[in-house]
């Protein structure tokens, strides 16, 4: 059975990950328009309500095998588990942005201003792992437990990017976006084990939802301070696989929902 006990990097991708354009994940300085700053005087401002959970559970598990007349040395087996939830609310601060036409021009584009696409947001997590393995100690095929020092809960304050878009935040006259709040799970730990299997898409479009700017615009201009619209999503991802001996399983929830509250224009 292969340990993942060691190094785990707690953030999936890590802050790094946040900081920078991956994958054609727009995110940072650049998730505004490159011509947001021209937006038209009078555009809707939306105050923007975010809040994220993720619940993961993974085990990996080897047949345990023992010595016998016929495999007098055979020894082996063993088996993983793990769990992971983090959470996401906003800071101190509120984050808001901008919905307006540009100078001369039908399109339309996100205003950042102030923030550059980014908050500073509360994440929440706790991580915890368990398992042992059969080996031979004192001519005895033995259960060792895995010891897990790194693992535990945390709460920090930490950059996060409450409307990271899988297809890029540009301008447009009708743009539909594919968004989803992105936080780093995490802080980085040593010592606790870690076998998540994450979607092949997790960071990259997965955990999307559609945000139509036109609709968002429209009901800021009809009520400039009465409009609300929220935009979320809810999946789950299962894996199950049995590679040379060994099974690993793995579950992965995500929820988060995202409401623009009108603030106004200007």
């Amino acid at each position: 059975m292969r340990s993942t006990y060691g190094r785990s990097t707690l953030s999936v991708f890590g802050l790094a990950a946040i900081l920078a354009v991956v994958g054609g994940v727009v995110v940072a300085s650049s998730a505004a328009s490159p011509t947001a700053q021209t937006l038209a005087t009078g555009a809707p401002k939306f105050i923007v309500r975010y809040e994220a959970s993720l619940e993961a559970t993974w085990r990996n598990s080897t047949p345990v095998v023992l010595p016998d007349p016929h495999h007098t040395f055979r020894c082996g087996g063993g088996e993983e588990s793990g769990a992971l939830t983090s959470s996401l609310r906003p800071g101190p601060k509120k984050f808001v942005i901008r919905v307006g036409k540009e100078l001369g021009g039908r399109w339309l584009s996100i205003d950042f201003s102030g923030h550059n696409g980014m908050d500073k947001g509360v994440v929440t997590s706790n991580r915890t792992a368990q398992g042992f393995l059969m080996r031979y100690s004192g001519r005895e095929c033995k259960r060792f437990e895995i010891e897990q020092p790194g693992c535990g809960a945390h709460t920090l304050l930490t950059s996060v990017v409450p409307l990271a878009s899988a297809n890029g935040v540009g301008s447009g006259v009708n743009p539909i976006y594919r968004i989803a709040p992105e936080w780093p799970l995490e802080p980085e730990t040593i010592g606790c084990s870690d076998g998540i299997r994450f979607p092949d898409g997790f960071r990259y479009g997965w955990e999307s939802a559609q945000l139509r700017l036109r609709q968002l615009y429209r009901c800021g201009i009809r009520k400039p301070r009465g409009c609300r619209m929220t935009i979320g999503r809810d999946r789950t991802f299962v894996f199950n696989q049995t590679d040379r001996g060994t099974t690993y399983a793995s579950t992965v929830h995500i929820k988060w929902s995202i409401m623009f509250q009108a603030a106004g224009r200007g």
